[in-house]
């Protein structure tokens, strides 16, 4: 009787056992997890299997245990690669996932630091971010900026007349050659009265220094140390005015030596904070260095240690093909300066009018420029926007995910940073604009006063 019920029992439980295997077995609790935890798997079309009734249902999978320590960053899209399947039925193992992981660190370290493209995806010969091959297929000049406005006369230099400061450090030889006799004045007086009235057309305009050498100790081997120290910054850039300049000029007389080196090097502290401004040094000099520098070296460095300073040299009544004349003129070609010979004191005067007529032609020019801002604007826009669609022609040929992809996304980024320093310093030129706007007619006539006040009619 018993043997017969423990049968029964038995066969039930078989009975039963059959019937949740059938079913699919008890239900399976996932164990939760993060959200960067959790991989997106697609299922693979082996991953079902037909019934008799045409219902499809999914086949089993072990539950996968994800280390927390292990981020997946994206969805797996390849439905079919060897890794992601298992010979017991197309599941997904946790170990081949992790040797997938391990080999995509190895091919990043491989490629970490290295250009992932071809060369040409980095040439950029106008800096605007574009690849310069872009900008040709698109039919664009990669040298140079193409959404620049149209030309506006002979001074034109785009809003950079505005975005940045220009700055003007005058410098004036005082040693004792200066004193000599040159057309019934002496040339420390001409070159005076020429520089007082460069100041009075021009100190409205822009920042201008004053710096004087040669002035102290003698010119005799006994005051030569004092002479060759006798540097001294009479005004700052931007504190010589036409209020101060007659009493600036007045502080010194022709005496010592001249340190040419010396004076360029101590310059360079009279520009210091400006190196995003628009910097220019005029030196008016009748003689080369008679201290022991290498005025030229010294120049070179001054121009090229980031503040890009161009030297105009006035070479006042010097003979051609001398020494003097030689160094005088590589100061200003090693600077991208220009070389300027006043023989005369009419010379002399005649250079700094043309300074003159020079800014008031740039201010006429700068103002065409900046009504053309709309048009570089509109400009720019249109051509970003034709550089994003052939950009999205490349990134879709490259595999999701892939260190081609990741490298356009980064070209993109260079890009858009360019783009938005340039949509910037448009930005601030056109403000800078709106402020002037309203005394530049003001300021242009009083310039042209100044020039026939001083110069007469030009």
């Amino acid at each position: 009787m018993h043997m017969r019920r423990l049968i029964r029992l038995l066969t039930c439980c078989t009975l039963l056992g059959l019937a949740i295997a059938a079913c699919g077995g008890p239900a399976r609790t996932a164990t939760p997890t993060s959200r960067t935890e959790t991989a997106m798997v697609e299922v693979t079309p082996a991953q079902y299997a037909e019934t008799p009734t045409g219902v499809a249902t999914i086949a089993v999978a072990p539950t996968i245990a994800i280390p927390p320590t292990i981020e997946i960053k994206s969805p797996v899209h390849s439905t079919s690669s060897p890794e992601l399947t298992a010979s017991t039925g197309g599941v997904a193992t946790s170990e081949p996932a992790t040797a997938a992981s391990a080999g995509t660190s190895a091919t990043a370290a491989a490629t970490a630091g290295a250009r992932v493209l071809e060369d040409k995806w980095y040439a950029d010969a106008d800096q605007n971010g574009v690849p310069d091959f872009i900008e040709s297929e698109l039919g664009y000049d990669p040298a140079k900026d193409d959404c620049l406005a149209k030309q506006c006369g002979a001074g034109a230099a785009g809003s950079e007349l505005l975005v940045k400061e220009r700055n003007t450090l005058l410098i004036l030889d005082s040693s004792g050659s200066m004193a000599v006799q040159l057309g019934g004045a002496r040339k420390i007086d001409t070159a005076k009265t020429a520089i007082k009235k460069y100041v009075r057309v021009l100190a409205p305009a822009m920042n201008l220094g004053f710096m004087v050498y040669g002035h102290k100790g003698n010119n005799t081997e006994a005051g030569k140390a004092e002479s060759c120290a006798g540097i001294d910054l009479l005004a700052p850039i931007g504190q010589l005015k036409r209020e101060n300049i007659d009493g600036i000029l007045a502080q010194f007389q022709p005496t010592g030596w001249t340190p040419l080196a010396a004076s360029l090097a101590k310059a360079a502290e009279a520009f210091k904070g400006k190196a995003d401004a628009t910097n220019r040094i005029v030196l008016v000099s009748d003689g080369l260095e008679t201290c022991g520098g290498d005025p030229v070296a010294v120049a070179k460095q001054l121009h090229d240690q980031g503040l890009a300073i161009e030297i105009d040299v006035v070479g006042f009544g010097i003979k051609e093909d001398t020494p003097d004349a030689q160094q005088l003129r590589q100061i200003a070609h090693v600077t991208g300066g220009s070389y300027y010979d006043a023989k005369t004191a009419s010379d002399l005067d005649n250079y700094f009018r043309q300074q003159g007529q020079a800014l008031a032609q740039q201010w006429d020019a700068m103002t065409c420029e900046l009504n053309n801002s709309a048009f570089m604007r509109l400009c720019d826009e249109s051509f970003l926007n034709k550089v994003a669609a052939k950009m999205r022609e490349y990134e879709a040929k490259a595999a999701f995910g892939s260190p081609e992809a990741q490298a356009y996304r980064e070209i993109e980024q260079r890009i858009q940073a360019k783009a938005t320093v340039r949509q910037k310093q448009r930005d601030e030129a056109q403000g800078r604009f709106d402020q002037l706007q309203k005394q530049y007619f003001q300021l242009r006539d009083q310039i042209n006063k100044a020039l026939n006040d001083e110069y007469g009619k030009h």
